[in-house]
């Protein structure tokens, strides 16, 4: 289990990220809102896929 937090963990920070950064893009008007639209999708559902495996266990 050790080995799949290590791995699971910053993927899923990763999807956190590739959700985040992209809200940040469109205000500043470098990034359209298709892009935006499937670059959120993605980034959230590496989030949702790997983050329920690492959180809230010992």
């Amino acid at each position: 289990m050790n080995l799949t937090k290590h791995l699971l963990k910053p993927l899923s920070y990763f999807g956190l990220a590739v959700t985040l950064v992209p809200c940040i893009l469109v205000f500043l008007g470098e990034m359209n809102i298709e892009n935006y639209k499937n670059t959120i999708l993605v980034g959230t559902s590496i989030w949702m896929f790997t983050a329920p495996w690492w959180i809230n266990k010992e």
